[in-house]
């Protein structure tokens, strides 16, 4: 017979506690073995995936080009603003799939993000902040994953994933065994999490993985710190939205003082593509004890930086990046190995202008204009009515929401 039928409620309740804390600690334990498992067995899983790495030499592209000249098939969807509850503050994630638009909305003042879905020509549909339900009151949200049949799943602060029915109410959930940053599905119920180097509160420097591939039984199969550095005794991490992108074979992965864009999936990772920034690449040498950090002064003055925004499309590749305070694009033409770079100088006044990409659904691209992006165009008024600004900026001067551009590039 269970000596806890003879316990009192105070002593049931202290020892379903300790049992509990004795689980997680296991399952932890068992995390943490799982993750020494793949740096045994990784690198001989990762070079036998290896492809041939690609060279990309920024200063060898064509300069001067303009994106609306390549592109076609462009339409405007202007999302739609019916009150406080659909007001977008900041787009941090953007997704289209099966005719409805998904944002993550990053709130002012730092405080937090709501999960946002829009139709497919801009109407409002919902703004979640939270999940309710009987078995959770979840915290604010943190991230969104939408699986390949549609299934949609929000990490909330306390690292909840949580599935959603056809109506977006609370389905079920599970605890996550790691502090996300952000979340992404992989093939067979397989997860992609991006740390930011926190992996685990508890666990040990080593074990500081910013990148993490989990299969279905949530057991780690790929983890990856590429590149770090120094700044006394901190390890300094940085992330920039935008720089995790799918493709057919997982997703290409950026880091903002990085020059490598890596392949990375389910059980592998390994560099694809090397970008070449010349005299202007950075290095760290050059600043050792320096806490480096986006758009820090260091950079804005000295470095091509921030490799983000990796998109593979028919055959060719997008990255965006600056050109030390200058937002820069480029595209490499896989078919005829050039490289077209793209500058923000070269469209300033033009009336009809297309947004850099932001994400590739299989068949069209989408970038996005915002208020702040309009905001130092001058002489807009004059601008002919039929035109891209145009009409973005009449529909925010009303509206407030932006403006997805919607579009394809064809290159000769």
């Amino acid at each position: 017979m269970s000596l806890v039928f003879f316990a009192s409620p105070f002593q049931r309740r202290l020892l379903s506690k300790k049992i509990r804390n004795y689980i997680r600690a296991y399952s932890v334990l068992l995390f943490l073995q799982s993750i020494v498992i793949v740096m045994l067995l990784g690198s001989c899983n990762q070079e036998s995936q290896q492809g041939e790495l690609m060279q990309l030499s920024i200063e060898e592209g064509s300069v001067g080009n303009k994106l609306i000249d390549y592109a076609e098939d462009v339409s405007l969807i202007p999302l739609q603003y019916t009150g406080d509850n659909s007001l977008i503050s900041s787009i941090r994630k953007l997704e289209v799939k099966n005719d409805t638009i998904f944002i993550l909305n990053a709130l002012p003042g730092g405080e937090g993000f709501t999960f946002m879905l829009f139709g497919k020509n801009g109407d409002f549909l919902k703004n979640i902040n939270t999940i309710s339900s009987d078995a959770l009151i979840s915290s604010r949200i943190k991230d969104f994953l939408i699986r390949e049949d549609g299934r949609i799943y929000i990490v909330d602060q306390n690292d909840n994933i949580i599935a959603l029915d056809k109506n977006l109410a609370y389905l079920n959930h599970e605890v996550l065994p790691l502090l996300v940053n952000q979340i992404f599905p992989l093939q067979e119920e397989g997860l992609l999490i991006y740390t930011n180097g926190l992996a685990k509160n508890f666990q040990s420097d080593s074990l500081m993985y910013k990148l993490l591939s989990f299969d279905s039984n949530k057991s780690v199969s790929m983890a990856f710190q590429p590149f770090q550095i120094e700044a006394f005794t901190e390890q300094v991490q940085g992330q920039m939205y935008g720089a995790i992108q799918e493709n057919s074979k997982g997703y290409l992965y950026s880091e903002f003082l990085n020059d490598t864009l890596y392949q990375v999936g389910i059980d592998t990772v390994y560099a694809k593509y090397h970008v070449n920034f010349g005299e202007l690449a950075y290095n760290k040498l050059d600043f050792p004890r320096a806490k480096v950090v986006p758009f820090s002064p260091i950079l804005t003055d000295n470095y091509k930086w921030g490799i983000t925004v990796p998109i593979e499309f028919e055959g060719n590749l997008f990255f965006a990046y600056m050109d030390r305070n200058t937002p820069t694009f480029s595209i490499y033409q896989k078919s005829k190995a050039q490289l077209l770079n793209f500058a923000i100088k070269d469209i300033m006044g033009d009336e009809n202008v297309i947004p850099m990409p932001r994400h590739y659904d299989g068949m069209h691209i989408y970038g996005y204009f915002t208020e702040a992006d309009l905001s130092g165009v001058s002489e807009i008024e004059t601008y002919a009515e039929s035109s891209i600004i145009k009409r973005a900026y009449d529909h925010m001067s009303v509206n407030y929401n932006p403006v997805i551009v919607k579009y394809k590039i064809n290159l000769p």
